[in-house]
């Protein structure tokens, strides 16, 4: 009789632990899926903003360039 009921309880022991364990991977796997979607978020603004940035710096630069050319083949 105690044998049997010790059993049960491991069983279940064993069933809680695996509920658990199955619980926490779908949670990690929801937290991996956030942390991803945040991390690539913030690598796509940080490069859009580099972009941008290097639009801005690089457009005066070109335009110059393709005046100071223009000029150049008229003269």
């Amino acid at each position: 009789m105690q044998q049997t009921r010790r059993a049960g309880g491991e069983a279940s022991y064993i069933h809680a632990n695996s509920v658990w364990n199955s619980k926490w991977a779908i949670c990690r796997q929801s937290l991996n899926c956030q942390l991803r979607r945040s991390i690539r978020l913030s690598c796509h603004v940080f490069y859009r903003r580099a972009f941008v940035k290097a639009q801005m710096f690089l457009t005066p630069l070109i335009l110059t360039l393709l005046l100071f050319t223009n000029h150049q083949d008229v003269l």
